[in-house]
């Protein structure tokens, strides 16, 4: 609040210095001070446990879900709230531009610079906004406090992350730079925020704030993978730890709710939860009772692309050499009819989406990858005789532990997404042109990879808020058989012109199912799950239950680095280690 010179001014020295302690009240200097020594004192806190190798590996797990969690959970939707599509595109900018300073050429003194700039104005500005409201003196509600707790408390470990990201590339003068600079800028938003930033400037604040966290997200992408059983558990109680306090955060301080009649995302989250536990865990067993019964065999003519697709892992990191395997050893025909159908027929993805989009719609769209894998598949083709492709020496393990670390992280990214748009977007927000939403999601689906499992509560979300069905039915099918880094894959072992005419296909199919589907009117609102306060039933909550161990138990396998590993890095190096530490109980 800007106050007026005579109240700040005027009355001399007794009220000056009571008007500074009404603008500087004792618990506004504690929280300053606190977060300050925080700030600093994390390149102290890390050099006392660069060798203690089990304790940083539980901070990094704590640091990053904490931070990954603030700002797709808080930072992203009070964005959304207060300029609409702008704040995604924003956070999508500040994690291209870390993407533009590691693109740097390699001149490590242009890289340093690039970094160190980067990194100062990034933490400067984050810095001035938390001090803007740790010296607001108007906001005395319970949220405000909790507010203050979160910004006092999350210093620390973003000193830490500071330190152990900058000084390895920029060395430990200018990462004290860039920490200095941060509390510099905490100090003034401190002192002076309130009068520097007028009214107007509140959106604009808003939007560099998404632009931080954008580079704040690129961070996760970095996530330490341990190489040793230990440390990974440690990460995953780390992490653990991280989460639990993120959705504390969320249920002390909810994402904003610009439209009341929609439900909250903590309400959201359980009424998509519920009903999704019991599908997953069928889909689980289902998964281990198909491998049981299922003779090794090699598969062969029209039909190998399918069954191909239905002896694969179920996604992610098992998925990604699995696909490598199936290129570089299969007739085109064969990997074409492979790709399109991989990411539907897995046993836990085929439950899921019913359980979520309902039985109809679900066989629909599942019929749809049939007939398109088919068509692919009919080219005739000449080969050398493949391999049969590796078979799982223990049918349950691999559907309930390998199969639960491919695909936890994407449920959880898919139920957490979901949740958030909930509250945020009115139900006739997507409502528009059909045909034109059918073709904008299928080409929005294409560039990145996207799991099926992780999709369906999200798709569930945008049916609600007006989304057309044909379009939901395009993007399901589109958006998990086609990414940049399988058509790159398919091009170079196969040739561009089957890479072409794959895309072209699958994106056709996709575009001519949506909008038979919209003109047909074969489904209405009416088919929909509801999303509903109801409680459970005894059902879901023992499935619940029992998802969260198994995923708890995933989290301390895998670590956090290895957890967040398969969703950023589906095809990388980490993918190739995951596979390799499982081989002797997959293969």
């Amino acid at each position: 609040m800007a106050y007026p010179f005579g109240a700040r001014c005027g009355g001399g020295p007794k009220t000056l210095k009571r008007a500074e302690r009404e603008r500087f009240p004792p618990e506004s200097m504690i929280a300053l001070f606190t977060s300050l020594l925080a700030l600093l004192a994390g390149p102290l806190l890390s050099r006392l446990l660069e060798k203690q190798q089990v304790v940083t590996s539980f901070l990094d797990g704590v640091i990053r879900i904490i931070v990954g969690g603030v700002v797709l959970l808080h930072i992203l939707p009070q964005g959304v709230t207060e300029t609409g599509a702008w704040a995604p595109l924003f956070v999508l900018a500040g994690a291209l531009l870390v993407f533009i300073v590691e693109a740097l050429p390699d001149q490590p003194r242009l890289r340093r610079n690039g970094t160190f700039l980067l990194a100062a104005i990034g933490l400067a500005c984050h810095s001035f906004l938390d001090g803007i409201v740790l010296g607001d003196p108007d906001e005395h509600d319970h949220a405000a406090e909790l507010l203050t707790y979160a910004i006092v408390l999350h210093t620390l470990p973003v000193g830490m992350l500071v330190w152990q990201s900058l000084k390895p590339s920029i060395g430990s003068t200018l990462t004290w730079l860039v920490l200095l600079a941060g509390a510099g800028a905490t100090l003034a938003g401190f002192v002076s925020g309130q009068h520097v930033l007028p009214e107007t400037a509140h959106s604009a604040l808003i939007l560099l704030q998404c632009t931080i966290g954008g580079t704040l997200v690129h961070v996760l992408a970095h996530a330490q993978v341990d190489r040793n059983a230990e440390g990974r558990a440690a990460s995953g109680i780390g992490a653990l730890i991280g989460g639990l306090a993120v959705l504390w955060l969320l249920d002390t301080h909810p994402l904003p709710q610009p439209f009341p009649q929609q439900l909250a995302s903590g309400p959201a989250l359980l009424a998509l939860a519920f009903p999704l536990s019991p599908a997953l865990l069928l889909g689980y067993v289902a998964r281990g009772a198909w491998f049981a019964l299922l003779p090794p065999r090699n598969p062969s003519g029209a039909a190998a692309g399918l069954s191909l697709a239905l002896r694969q892992p179920e996604a992610s990191c098992g998925a990604g050499p699995w696909h490598r395997r199936v290129l570089e050893t299969r007739p085109t025909s064969t990997v074409l009819a492979f790709l399109v159908a991989s990411p539907q027929l897995g046993a836990p993805t085929v439950f899921a989406s019913a359980a979520m989009l309902g039985v109809g719609f679900s066989g629909v769209r599942l019929a749809a990858t049939v007939v398109l894998s088919a068509l692919l598949g009919l080219s005739k083709d000449s080969h050398p005789p493949a391999p049969p492709p590796a078979h799982p020496q223990n049918p349950w393990r691999f559907a309930l532990v390998d199969g639960v670390d491919h695909t936890a992280p994407w449920v959880l990214a898919g139920l957490l997404l979901a949740a958030a748009l909930e509250p945020l977007l009115s139900p006739t927000a997507l409502a528009g042109p059909t045909g034109v939403d059918v073709v904008t999601v299928v080409f929005l689906g294409l560039p990145a990879y996207i799991c099926s499992i992780g999709l369906a509560p999200v798709v569930l979300i945008l049916l609600h808020k007006g989304l057309s069905f044909g379009a939901a039915a395009a993007l399901s099918v589109a958006a998990p058989a086609t990414n940049l880094a399988t058509l790159k894959q398919l091009g170079e072992r196969h040739g561009w012109r089957a890479a072409g005419m794959y895309t072209a296909v699958v994106t056709g199919g996709a575009i001519a199912l949506g909008i038979g589907l919209n003109a047909s009117g074969l489904f209405s609102t009416a088919d929909l799950p509801t999303l509903s306060r109801v409680p459970p039933n005894f059902v879901e909550s023992f499935s619940l239950v029992a998802l969260a161990v198994l995923f708890i138990a995933s989290l301390l396998r895998q670590g956090a680095g290895g957890f967040i590993a398969q969703i950023l890095h589906p095809y990388g190096n980490d993918a190739e280690h995951h596979e390799h530490e499982h081989a002797e109980h997959t293969h």
